[in-house]
Order: structure tokens, then sequence, then C-alpha cells
């Protein structure tokens, strides 16, 4: 005898397992970068919050859970980066807020509490110096800060995103994500070392995400989560690689055209594919991400679909340019390994998922769309 199981049974764990599968990734790259100096507890709780966050039916419990989260992040990102620790901070108070406003009924001030919270999470200019401080700096704390923003998006889109205020302020939402998008990739342009281009980038994908979040509002769910998930693994791959090869050549602006490709092939190979992943590179999961999402914006504006392509063009061309000058030219030889056995179980690991979302994205926008529908 055969048990079957309703498409929306399977839907409410399916879809929160991933977005627990892709936070855990995270949290477990972290500990393989800090060599065991970060403690396992803070971690452990931390994951907790988030998988009562995820699981939980009421509205109220999960926003109460990603505010308890987002504090304990800031609490132990403070000494680090003090701006970057306030904007965290804020972020759980606004989390907060949103559960009062489900609490009370005050249905707009959730949704409201909650689209800032993802705004300063996220980098949206001009709510983007604590995003910007944390992804400056080559710590694990970058990577702890991306594990919970997609459980952020999660609950924002099942609580709070079918109200008529959500619908009625999508076009607007949209628009503004858009133009922080346009605006970042720019910046990339002038970008004179990796650093300052993951920088751009990280803030350039805050505008992304809000457009997806805004879109979500109209019902493009599974677009939005894709998005979000694409985004935090790519930067989360970028990130670790970059840490890599600063450990090895010193953070400090790379020299025109430094050869290091023959010295770090996988690195080199690995930095490429997270930096293609972020600007859509076919068979990866951003691919899909974002011709999901300018279906979406399609719908909603054609001139913020158009200003999406634009910028991710801008980024590309900007993380094009500078992997050249950081890898390509005359070879040159480096006492420092290539990428050591820690670092390349993280590269897997986050190459493994972008490609399943690359290639049977319905793995992840089939569940969320049946559960949120």
């Amino acid at each position: 005898m055969t048990l079957a199981f309703p498409p929306w049974l399977a839907a409410a764990w399916l879809a929160p397992a991933w977005l627990l599968g892709v936070a855990l990734s995270l949290l477990w790259a972290a500990r393989r970068r800090a060599a065991g100096v970060e403690r396992v507890l803070p971690q452990a709780v931390y994951l907790g919050l988030l998988l009562v966050a995820l699981l939980t039916p009421d509205g109220r419990v999960a926003f109460a859970m990603v505010a308890l989260a987002g504090a304990l992040l800031a609490w132990r990102v403070r000494e680090t980066s003090a701006t970057a620790a306030l904007y965290i901070a804020i972020s759980a108070l606004s989390a907060l807020v949103a559960a009062a406003g489900i609490w009370s009924a005050a249905t707009p001030v959730a949704f409201a509490a909650s689209m800032v919270g993802i705004a300063l999470r996220s980098g949206l200019f001009p709510l983007h110096a604590g995003s910007a401080a944390l992804a400056q700096r080559p710590t694990t704390w970058q990577l702890e800060q991306l594990a919970g923003l997609p459980v952020l998006v999660f609950v924002h889109v099942r609580f709070v995103d079918h109200l008529d205020w959500a619908y009625r302020a999508a076009p607007a939402l949209v628009a503004y994500g858009g133009a922080s998008m346009l605006l970042f990739a720019v910046v990339s342009l002038a970008a004179r070392d990796l650093r300052r281009l993951y920088v751009s980038s990280t803030l350039m994908h805050g505008g992304m995400l809000c457009a997806a979040v805004g879109a979500a509002g109209r019902g493009h769910y599974g677009a939005a989560m894709l998005v979000a998930i694409t985004m935090v693994l790519a930067l989360a791959g970028f990130h670790t690689m970059l840490g890599a090869l600063e450990a090895r050549v010193g953070g400090s602006t790379i020299p025109d055209f430094a050869g290091r490709a023959r010295a770090f092939p996988r690195l080199a190979a690995s930095l490429a594919f997270f930096g293609g992943a972020a600007v859509g590179l076919p068979g990866t999961a951003g691919f899909v991400a974002d011709d999901l999402l300018l279906h979406a914006l399609w719908e909603e504006s054609v001139v913020t679909a158009v200003v999406a392509i634009v910028a991710s063009a801008l980024l590309a061309v900007a993380t094009l340019a500078l992997f050249a000058r950081a890898f390509f030219g005359p070879p040159k030889r480096h006492l420092a390994p290539d990428l050591l056995p820690a670092e390349r179980h993280v590269a897997v690991l986050f190459i493994v998922f972008l490609l399943i979302l690359g290639l049977v994205p319905g793995v992840l926008v089939a569940p969320v769309n049946a559960l949120l529908q």
C-alpha cells in the first residue's frame, strides 16, 4: 500500500528544507573558514532560531524568531564592525515590529517593517552602509549574515506579502529596486580591485532582491525565493574564494594583469564560476533566477526589466575586467598553494547547489509556489 501525500503537505516541508539546507551550508562554510576559532553553540542557536522561523505556521512566532536571530548576530558582529552590527540590530527590531503588527492586526505596519528589515540586511540604497561595511571585511560574519537573509525573505513572502498593501506597493518596490541595481552596477565599473567589486555586487543584488520581493506581492513567489537563494550562494562563494586569494597575495589593490591563474587554477576557476553565477551564467541558478525575475518585472514594469538587464550587463563587464586583471597576463610563480581541502569543500558545495538549481529549478520553485499560492 502506497501512502500518498497531498501536494500542499509535501510543499510545507520541502520548501523550508531547501532554505534550511542553504543556511546550514553557509554556516558550515563559516566554520570551515574559521578553523575552529568561532564557537559552535552560538551558531547552533542561530540555526535553531532560523529553523523555527521556517517551520512555524504562526507569523508572529516566525518574525519573533527572525528578530532573535538578528539580535544574536548583531551582538556577535559588534566587535568586527559596529556599523554592520547596528544595521543588523535595526533589522531585528523591524522584524519584531512586524511580529507586533501581525499580533495587533496592523497588517500595513507588519508589511512595511518587514520590508525595512529586508532592505537593511540586503543593502538597498540608501540603507546599504551596514551591508557594505560587512562585505568589505574578509570575515566569516558575512556568511552568517547571508545565511539568514533567505529565511527573512521567506517569512516575509509567507506571512505579509499576500496583503492588499503588498499588491499596491509592488510597482513602487520594483521600480526602486531596479534603480538601486543600476546605481551600484555603475559603481562596480569604478572598482579597482576584487574586494570593491564584491561590495558593489553585494549592494547591486540587494536592489535585485528588493525588486523580486516587490514582484512577489503580485504572485511571483518562486522568482523571489530563487533570487534570494541564488544571491546568497553566489555571493558566499565569491566571498570565500576572494578571502582565499587575499590570504595568499594580500588584500591590497591587485596590479594589472597579475597572471595568477596558473599558480591558483582551482581558485581562479571557482571565483570565475561564482562571479558568473551572480550575473546569470547559463547552466547555473543565476541564469534561471534572472530569467524568472525578468518575466516578473516585465509584467509589472517594462522599464525596470530593461534597467535590470543593463545593470546585470554592467556588473558582468566589471567582473570580467577585474578577473582578467587579477588572473591573466604573464604567468607568475607563488609559494602559496592552490585551494586547500577546506576551501575546496566549500567551493564544491556551493557549486553543486548552484548547478542543481540551475538545471532543475523546479525542485525549489514548485514547492515554494505550492506552499505560498
